[in-house]
Formats: structure tokens, C-alpha cells, sequence
């Protein structure tokens, strides 16, 4: 998990993590349904290597509370 600035990123586990990526109860199928629901967090899955990661968006704050608000709103978002 990295936050910088506004953009947050998710590493996902490595591809042979069956269980993570393979079949349609799949968390990734999940997540992928979910990241459709959300453009305002314009996020992007990006693959670097073998690594899968998830990046996106929050608001820009400079008080680190509001940050984490923000955060927390994005996965809720991406649980929905």
C-alpha cells in the first residue's frame, strides 16, 4: 500500500494466487465489477512486471486525518 500525495496504490497478490484471480467469485472479478462504480476515484489497474497494482485518486487535503477520510471513503466504495 503507498499513498502520495493524492494517488493511492494497491499492490494485488502475485499471479499464482489462484485463489485471488481465478473464477468468477474471484476477489479480482469483484474489484474489477466495482472500480466501474467509482470513476470519480479514476482508478486504473495497472500491471508492472507480474505485479498487479491498483491506483487511484482521493482528495487532496493537507491535514492527514481528512486523508484517511478520504481513504476510507474510497474502499468503501470499492467493498459496494
Amino acid at each position: 500500500v503507498e499513498l502520495h500525495a493524492d494517488t493511492f496504490t494497491l499492490s494485488f497478490p502475485p499471479p499464482d494466487e489462484k485463489w485471488f484471480y481465478e473464477g468468477d467469485d474471484a476477489p479480482i472479478q469483484h474489484i474489477v465489477q466495482s472500480l466501474r462504480k467509482i470513476p470519480q476515484y479514476h482508478p486504473r489497474l495497472n500491471q508492472y512486471k507480474q505485479d498487479l497494482k491498483l491506483s487511484a485518486r482521493i482528495t487532496t487535503v493537507l491535514d492527514d486525518r481528512e486523508r484517511l477520510s478520504s481513504l476510507k471513503k474510497f474502499f468503501n466504495a470499492l467493498k459496494n
